[in-house]
């Protein structure tokens, strides 16, 4: 139970700053020409991965961390001196911290991608995935959801994802990718409406929203209010900023593909083709778009949202 707690605190935190800082330190560093300065970035960066390992190896002692994080804390602070402004939030949080920021029906959800130690061998190519849960009803340590078979969630599973999303099955439901991504995971979550999750590895280039649970015969959109963190430390960060001046954005989703378009219509013949496939209808990504576009809307962007005949239009263009 320790392990996992110290384990939870230690990732968040190892994820440093936001995702945005991480960059504008990276291009301010590189852009400097300074070469002690860069060396001392990149062994940033490679100690930052070197901690990760030793908190998911079980062999590991206590005081190789501990060495391992005095020198992370002191190449920080050599880089804080140079680049203040993007070395600011250096708050540590854990377990019991992200448990407080919660509500009673929300829960947050750290994805981590390791690699698997046989304690014969070093680090081999079998991929896991751990999901820790941190919600109110959580006591003394998050709770764990394993998934050991990462290789296929990135190959085989992926490719099989993706065959629905923009391959030959883009116009029938995918009644699979729920159990091998998700299915475990809501095991754990039980009543909860809203999840902030900070995703890793192939969970990145999955649309959380999109997936269909044939079980409830709902798209997680429709199930959960779901909000994609860099990392645990976002929920503490307030009224920042957007980088850009005056960020637009456009949002499509959930078009009425049974919409038929005027014959006088320039875009007709792209649209029979439409009409021809039968189309699935998405309603899960009403939903969506309509988070996101709250989300972008209280930081200040400019947002246009196209949903039913609209967005059929636009996609039709």
């Amino acid at each position: 139970p320790k392990i996992i707690s110290d384990l939870f605190s230690n990732w968040i935190n190892l994820k440093g700053l936001a995702l945005n800082s991480q960059i504008s330190l990276k291009e301010k560093i590189y852009q400097s020409r300074d070469s002690n300065t860069i060396q001392l970035y990149q062994n940033w960066i490679i100690l930052k991965g070197q901690i990760e390992k030793l908190y998911l190896s079980k062999t590991a002692n206590d005081s190789l961390k501990e060495v391992a994080e005095k020198n992370l804390n002191k190449i920080e602070r050599e880089i804080g001196l140079k680049y203040p402004s993007v070395m600011t939030d250096k708050m540590e949080y854990d377990f019991y911290s992200i448990k407080d920021k919660l509500n009673k029906d929300e829960a947050y959800v750290e994805i981590i991608r390791f690699n698997y130690k046989n304690l014969s061998k070093d680090y081999s190519d079998s991929i896991s995935y751990l999901a820790l849960i941190v919600d109110k009803s959580t006591k003394n340590y998050p709770k764990v959801v394993l998934l050991k078979n990462g290789k296929l969630l990135e190959e085989k599973g992926f490719d099989y994802y993706s065959s629905f999303t923009s391959g030959r099955n883009k116009f029938r439901k995918d009644e699979l990718s729920y159990f091998n991504y998700w299915s475990k995971i809501s095991d754990a979550l039980g009543f909860i409406n809203k999840i902030y999750i900070s995703n890793d590895g192939v969970y990145k280039k999955l649309n959380l929203d999109a997936i269909y649970n044939p079980e409830k015969k709902i798209y997680l959109a429709d199930e959960y209010d779901i909000e994609l963190l860099t990392s645990g430390r976002d929920l503490f960060m307030e009224n920042k900023q957007s980088i850009m001046t005056d960020p637009n954005a456009l949002l499509i989703g959930d078009p009425l593909f049974d919409y038929y378009l005027s014959s006088s219509d320039s875009k007709k013949s792209n649209s029979k083709s439409f009409q021809r496939n039968k189309a699935v209808p998405l309603p899960g990504t009403r939903k969506e778009v309509s988070n996101i576009s709250k989300l972008l809307s209280s930081n200040n962007w400019k947002v246009t949202t196209l949903t039913d005949s609209s967005a059929l239009e636009s996609l039709s263009c």
